[in-house]
C-alpha cells in the first residue's frame, strides 16, 4: 500500500513538472494560435528581474502606471509571437458593476479584463476550463508565479510559464523587434527607391518605429555580392 502510495505521488509529481514551462513554445503560424492568459498583478508584483518601472508602481500604489507599463511589453510580445493574449487584472472592488470588463479584441490585439464577478486567478481558471472544452487542441499558457493558480491551470491542461521566465520572454520579444526593425530600415536605405509603406508593414505602430529608425539607419551602398531588394 505505501509503495503504491509512493507511485503515485511520483507520477503526480512527474506531471505537474511537465506542464511548468521555462520558455513559450515559438508559433509557426500554422493551425490555431496558443492562447496566453497573464495573471497581470502577478507580474507587475515581480522584483527580482522584473520590468523595474511596473513593479515600483505597484510597489507604491500606483496600479494604472502598473497596468499600462506591463499592457506596453505585452504589445510587443503580441505583435511579433502570433498568440493570442488576454491579461487579467483584478478589479476595483468599489466599482458598482455586476460584470467583468472586457476590452480589446482577442483576434488583432491585446485583451484586457478586469474581474468584477469573481478574483482574477478565478477568471483564468474558469478561462482554462473554458478552453479545454472548446478547443482542445489549442496550446494554453498561463504566465503567473502563484501556487494555488499555478496548481489548478495545471490541473485542467494548460502549461504554466512563472513570472520570472515570461518576462525573459517578453525581453526577448522587444530585442527581436528592435533587430528586426533595424534590419528592414538599413534594407530601406540600400533600396532607395524601396519605400517604407511597401515592405509589408501594416501595423501604424510598427511603422511609427520602423521610420524613425529608417532616418538614423546607415546610408551606405550596398555590397555588389548583395541580393536584388535587400
Amino acid at each position: 500500500r505505501a509503495y503504491e502510495e509512493e507511485l503515485a505521488r511520483r507520477r503526480r509529481e512527474k506531471a505537474k513538472a511537465s506542464r511548468d514551462k521555462s520558455e513559450l513554445k515559438e508559433h509557426s503560424g500554422a493551425g490555431i494560435a496558443p492562447l496566453l492568459l497573464i495573471d497581470g498583478y502577478n507580474v507587475c508584483g515581480l522584483e527580482d528581474k522584473g520590468i523595474d518601472e511596473a513593479n515600483a508602481a505597484f510597489r507604491a500604489g500606483d496600479l494604472d502606471t502598473a497596468r499600462l507599463t506591463l499592457t506596453q511589453e505585452i504589445e510587443n510580445f503580441k505583435a511579433f509571437s502570433g498568440y493570442r493574449v488576454v491579461v487579467v487584472w483584478d478589479a476595483d472592488r468599489n466599482r458598482n458593476k455586476d460584470e467583468d470588463e472586457i476590452e480589446g479584441d482577442l483576434d488583432s490585439g491585446v485583451q484586457t479584463v478586469y474581474s468584477v464577478k469573481n478574483d482574477a486567478d478565478s477568471w483564468i481558471e474558469a478561462r482554462v476550463v473554458e478552453e479545454m472544452r472548446e478547443h482542445a487542441s489549442r496550446l494554453v499558457y498561463v504566465a503567473t508565479s502563484d501556487g494555488a493558480l499555478s496548481s489548478l491551470v495545471r490541473g485542467s491542461g494548460a502549461y504554466v510559464v512563472n513570472a520570472k521566465s515570461f518576462v525573459e520572454e517578453l525581453r526577448r520579444a522587444t530585442q527581436g523587434e528592435k533587430e528586426i526593425l533595424q534590419e528592414m530600415a538599413i534594407a530601406a536605405r540600400w533600396n532607395k527607391g524601396k519605400k517604407i509603406a511597401a515592405v509589408g508593414v501594416k501595423d501604424d505602430d510598427v511603422k511609427r518605429k520602423l521610420m524613425e529608425m529608417y532616418k538614423t539607419a546607415p546610408s551606405m551602398e550596398a555590397p555588389a555580392n548583395a541580393p536584388k531588394g535587400a
